[in-house]
């Protein structure tokens, strides 16, 4: 039951700080162009330390990615609600 329980902590953690990353990549693309984002300047928005980033992407092509897909999901959900 206690692996349970933090199995469940991280998998919320862990969901807060992609949130944070992606976010951190839009607020970085209204002023940088994609190509010259460095995954420094993401972490330095994002507040979180290089380790961090790297435990959960492994590189931000990813995160774009996850981005894509998440807005893609949105938009197939939208899509079948009436």
């Amino acid at each position: 039951m206690e692996m349970i329980i933090l199995y469940m902590a991280f998998k919320v953690l862990s969901n807060i700080t992609k949130g944070m990353i992606k976010d951190a990549l839009l607020e970085l693309l209204q002023n940088t162009p994609y190509e010259k984002i460095t995954v420094t300047a993401l972490c330095k928005q994002s507040e979180i330390t290089r380790a961090t980033f790297y435990l959960h992407y492994n590189n931000i092509d990813d995160v774009l990615e996850e981005l894509l897909d998440d807005a893609l999901r949105l938009t197939e959900l939208d899509a079948i609600q009436p």
